[in-house]
This record gives structure tokens, sequence and C-alpha cells, in this order.
């Protein structure tokens, strides 16, 4: 096991003080890692940004205070290369290397989710993916194949360029089929895919293709890596993107209403759930989703936004029953009409509401031949 501090041990239930890391003048990165296998708690203690993210099986965090730097995101280490090849993998980053080893080498991870009882994923911005099995590095990928849009809109990008790899130092991004058959050993697994296997053929690489609608014929050019263990299709389970808030969604609402009501601020600390998913994001917010739907935004740790969308994980159940006060889920725009009369701006599938300490953004579908709710974000001033 390994020895950290004596501030950091003497924390009681793993908390760290904040006041011993913003007395610190480290300027150096050192991530540090450990794990209770008996409670399966584990802790990512980043010393130069002065942040302690502490994490249980439920993913509990603590984002702490910001670096001195004064920037929204801890300051990445530069990437030595950009090269991917089964040998050394994605950027130094192998199959199978501890993933506090990875962080070495990619920095502090921008947003985490459990997707199963042994699978976690990490991002860095939204161009570069890791999935770890029992903290080893097991996938790695350009593409997201595990959070929706909506979500993944919400993460930070990462000021790196980790859109310049090169696949054994020559084939980049839109380089055409016919680059790749030529300059790799490879071969087709299936239309528009193709793999470079291993030796073991445990670990692979594969690169996708797409059609570049811009050259004349619609060529195939590529548009994806994966690396790693590519014979286990990783995937979600239900129970890991439990609906821990669902039907209690007014229990935030009702926290942050008598809170804005006597002018104080709504902390997520305040609230009595865990996040399942969190994320650094633009202007120094923080991203926490809680559920299949419900994601609230801070800066720091007050409450400004509260969003509901109809699923916010692939290969889940995408069927919203949620419910917030007297909006919910699918509900007709004529009702909410009727509810906020004369207070709304907007046309079709997209209205505004402004109220003394709120405003609200309805997002509507068509069902038959009627607009329902689709999203609700809810603003506090």
């Amino acid at each position: 096991m390994k020895k950290f501090p004596l501030s950091i041990m003497l924390a009681a239930g793993y908390l760290i003080s904040q006041a011993s890391f913003a007395q610190s003048n480290l300027t150096k990165a050192e991530i540090t890692y450990e794990k209770n296998w008996r409670t399966l708690e584990q802790k990512i203690i980043l010393t130069q940004e002065f942040k302690t993210r502490i994490k249980t099986k439920s993913l509990q965090f603590d984002f702490s205070v910001l670096d001195t730097t004064g920037s929204h995101l801890p300051q990445q280490p530069e990437i030595a290369s950009y090269d991917i090849s089964l040998k050394e993998g994605v950027f130094g980053v192998k199959a199978g290397m501890k993933v506090i080893d990875a962080f070495k080498i990619l920095g502090v991870p921008t947003s985490e989710v459990a997707l199963n009882n042994s699978d976690v994923l990490y991002s860095f911005g939204r161009n570069l993916w890791l999935v770890a099995k029992n903290d080893k590095v097991h996938i790695v990928t350009n593409k997201n194949h595990w959070i929706s849009s909506t979500l993944k809109s919400l993460i930070a990008f990462d000021e790196r360029n980790l859109n310049s790899w090169k696949i054994d130092g020559h084939i980049e991004r839109l380089a055409t089929k016919q680059q790749v058959v030529e300059s790799l050993a490879g071969e087709f697994i299936e239309d528009g895919k193709f793999r470079l296997n291993s030796d073991s053929n445990d670990i692979g690489l594969e690169i996708d293709f797409v059609r570049d609608t811009f050259s004349e014929g619609a060529m195939l050019v590529v548009n994806e890596f994966r690396y790693g263990n590519l014979t286990d299709n990783v995937k979600i389970d239900a129970n890991y993107i439990n609906d821990n808030t669902q039907g209690r969604y007014d229990t935030i609402d009702d926290m942050i209403r008598e809170n804005t009501k006597n002018n104080k601020p709504t902390l997520i600390s305040d609230l009595p759930y865990y996040p399942i998913f969190t994320a650094y994001g633009a202007e120094k917010q923080r991203i926490y989703a809680y559920d299949n739907h419900l994601i609230l935004i801070a800066d720091d740790e007050e409450i400004k936004k509260v969003h509901i969308a109809e699923t916010l994980f692939h290969n889940t159940n995408s069927h919203a029953k949620w419910k917030l006060g007297n909006i919910y889920a699918h509900q007709v725009s004529d009702e909410l009409a009727d509810k906020f009369e004369g207070e709304v701006f907007g046309v079709d599938d997209y209205w505004e509401v402004y109220t003394d300490a709120f405003k609200y953004d309805f997002y509507f579908k068509k069902k038959n031949e009627a607009l329902v709710l689709d999203e609700l974000a809810i603003e506090i001033y």
C-alpha cells in the first residue's frame, strides 16, 4: 500500500482536509491512489491541483478547491507521443496497465462513471475515453459509446489536441481506406472495420471508417480507433445507472425553492443523494448525474441548474417517468401553457418561462400529433 502524507491519513472517513492542501506550495503534478478492498472505497489524490476526489462504489466525489492558477481544470501533463500501436498502446497507455499509471500519462479524468461491477469509464475531454476493468486499462478509444450526447456536451474540452493521433506513425483521422490497407498489416473483419491483432490475440487495435460525403464517390475514411481487449463488449449494467432519486425529485425541488426564498444557496453536499456520474464542465462548472434522467450543474458546490432528460446513458431503459412538482415527463404542451399562462416565450418545440427566481426551458417532441415534454432545464438566479 502506498504511503500518504500525515494530513491525509488523519482525515476521518477518508475526507481530506482542504486547508492542508490550500497551504501547500507543491507545483509538480503528482497523483497517488489507494483502494480499501474491504469497503471498495478508492481515493485519487491530486496534490498539484490541491484537489481530492474520493470514490466509493456509488461514486461520491469531493471536487475540493480550485488550483493556484485559477483554472477550472487541473493542469494536464503534456502528451509525449500521440502515436498509437499494438506495441506501445495509445500515447504510451497500454492494456493491462494500472489505471493510476495511465493517469500519470494522460492526467486527470474530466468525467467518470461506473458502468458495471468491474468497469469504470473515464474521459479526457470529449475525444478520449478509457475503460478500466478492476483498476487496469481495458479499452481506449476516441469515440464515446456509453453516455448520451446531452451528457457528453456538458463535459469540458481538453485543451490538448488529443485528436492528433497517428496509428503506426502515419495513419491519422480521415486517412483513406486505401492508405490503411497499403500500410498496415491487418484485415477487414466486416465492412468498415479493420483490425490488427497482437501475437497473443488478446489485445487488438481496430479502425472504423465512415463515408466522407465531401469526396467524390464518398470514399471511406478513418473515423475511430479502439485499442485493448476488444473481445469484451463492455456494457452498462442498469443496476449501476439506478434511479436512486426516482420519485424523489420533489425533495430536491423543495430544497432549492426553500433556500432560494431565503436567499440561501443550495449545495451539492446538502442533498441526501449521491451522484453516479461526475464531470468537470465549462466555466468552472461541475456536472453531476444522479440517475438516467437527472443532472445538476453547480458552480463549485452551489447548484445553478437542474436538467432532466429522456435518457443519459446508452443501452438502458429510456422510458422516462420523472415528475417534478406538477411538471412531468411527456406532459402535453397545452397543460403547461395553462399552468404558465401569459409567461411563455417561444414557438413550436422550445419554450422559455421566466419567474422571479427561475428560468424554465421546455423542449418538446411530437407524439401522436401532440407536443409532449421531452427535456426540462431550470436555471436558478
